[in-house]
């Protein structure tokens, strides 16, 4: 059967993983960006999917108890914000700030 070539890189990377039985709660906005799979012990892992469609050699992944790390990879490496009112990284707390003050200095130049 003809498979998915980003799942062919994936299963690659990740061997001993197959998809995640979704047990748990997924409702971060992160997962949406993310392979949810899950090793034989059952440990959940978020592996980005813009590295797998990219090849990067070490596609970063993070344990599910680290989404927040997602979150702040998705924002640092591909520059993907959290939606609305969606928990934000701490780097795009800071980017954001630091844009509201370059824009009030700006401002207050006129």
């Amino acid at each position: 059967p003809h498979q998915d070539p980003d799942h062919q890189y994936l299963w690659r990377r990740f061997p001993d993983h197959i998809w995640s039985q979704r047990v748990r709660d997924t409702s971060s906005w992160v997962w949406n960006f993310g392979y949810d799979i899950q090793s034989a012990n059952g440990n959940r892992r978020w592996v980005c999917k813009r590295c797998i469609q990219s090849r990067r050699p070490i596609p970063r992944n993070f344990a599910e108890k680290g989404i927040q790390n997602a979150n702040a990879h998705l924002f640092k490496d591909h520059r993907i914000c959290a939606p609305g009112e969606a928990t934000k990284s701490s780097a795009q707390k800071r980017a954001e700030k630091a844009r509201s003050r370059d824009q009030r200095s700006i401002a207050e130049l006129g």
